[in-house]
């Protein structure tokens, strides 16, 4: 009896300040059949192996489909992806740091605050 882990690829999931990323093997696919596509903050990546039968009906043999929520920062525009030789595929994307701008209006906040609180 095979495990679950047999039939969808497990993923590697990695992310620091800089970039976020996603691997795993998926040797068993060709690149027509992987399709990596985003839903809002969520990256879905879909493997489809289709095998026909002789009389030329289409018969689904093996298929997975891994939904990972992006991290903060993460503009699922940027996304990228590429399949090694071995049938490893990465998916990456820059990670935005926290913006200089949003430090700058919680600074402002601060200094609004206590002008407010010595005009009172």
């Amino acid at each position: 009896m095979s495990s679950s882990s047999d039939i969808s690829p497990r993923a590697k999931v990695s992310y620091d300040q800089e970039k976020f990323m996603v691997e795993f093997s998926v040797q068993d696919y060709t690149p027509e059949e992987l399709s990596i596509k985003t839903e809002g903050d969520v990256l879905i990546v879909l493997a489809k192996q289709e095998s026909k039968t002789k009389a030329g009906k289409s018969l689904v043999s093996k298929q997975f489909e891994q939904r990972f929520t992006l991290p903060s920062g993460v503009n699922p525009e940027k996304i990228s992806s590429k399949l090694s030789k071995e049938g490893v595929l990465t998916v990456t994307a820059p990670r935005e740091a926290l913006s200089i701008s949003a430090s700058k209006k919680n600074e402002a906040i601060k200094n609004n605050t206590n002008q407010n609180s010595k005009l009172n």
